[in-house]
């Protein structure tokens, strides 16, 4: 029974790209939860700023949400296709669609959960602070400045200083941070907008073959009926197309009498 079921789900996902489209996201979603989960480990129990590990992992996970709700978009996409063209996808019954709408709304809700954790106050105040924590425990030395170091600082106004230019490098750092964090999200919203461009323009294109097939065909009918119509003209010794028109239409009537009187 077993062999069976695994032969008629490989045999479903030959037939429709839908099935591995969605065991490959779920896979993706389920990466993502696990990293997600060690990233709130390491959160937790290390200073962010110093391990190198937990930066690395913080990088990824957010490319890896991105391209993962990008690629649900896209399920979601031919979900919506589906519903609006039922009559085309026939072989798709309702509880199927139905399934296949909750797993993609299931799985983007997933995703937006981990991204509003990436991205939410208490994972950057964290963040924030571990890396201010980070920059007062690294010795200052101001000796190229001609200045003398945190350690050589006397008395109670040395120490001031020192704790003052150590918050304004963490702060300078933090700036840094803020803005190559800004800059890489600028660059994944231009991304997007290059792609979204690209479709409309696909899309654009497509329609643009459309209409030439259309007026190819128009012009193919136009023909078509110009000659039947000079046939028809030549058969009934007249050019007047109003006359001709008029003698269709009054056969059309006289071929529905016929039938009327021979049925009714």
């Amino acid at each position: 029974m077993y062999c069976c079921v695994v032969l008629w789900i490989i045999e479903m996902a030959a037939q429709d790209p839908f099935f591995a489209a969605r065991e490959e996201l779920r896979g993706k979603a389920d990466y993502i939860h696990a990293r997600h989960e060690k990233l709130l480990r390491l959160l937790k129990a290390t200073n962010t700023a110093s391990d190198p590990g937990f930066k690395a992992l913080y990088a990824c996970l957010y490319r890896d949400v991105e391209a993962a709700d990008r690629q649900c978009n896209e399920l979601e996409k031919v979900v919506a296709l589906v519903e609006n063209h039922r009559q085309r996808f026939r072989h798709i019954d309702n509880n199927e669609l139905a399934e296949r709408r909750a797993f993609v709304t299931r799985t983007k809700q997933s995703l937006v959960k981990v991204w509003n954790n990436l991205k939410s106050d208490h994972v950057k105040g964290k963040m924030s602070n571990d890396e201010r924590d980070f920059q007062r425990s690294r010795p200052y030395d101001g000796s190229a400045m001609g200045h003398p170091t945190a350690a050589g600082r006397g008395g109670v106004g040395g120490g001031a200083n020192g704790a003052f230019i150590d918050e304004q490098r963490s702060r300078q750092h933090l700036m840094l941070q803020e803005q190559d964090q800004g800059l890489e999200e600028l660059g994944t919203a231009v991304d997007r907008v290059g792609r979204m461009a690209d479709a409309m323009n696909q899309e654009l294109n497509a329609q643009n073959r459309m209409l030439g097939d259309l007026e190819v065909e128009v012009e193919n009918t136009n023909e078509q009926m110009n000659f039947v119509m000079g046939r028809l003209s030549k058969l009934l010794k007249t050019k007047d197309k109003y006359q001709l028109w008029l003698i269709i239409f009054l056969t059309v009537v006289l071929i529905v009498l016929i039938i009327l009187t021979i049925y009714v």
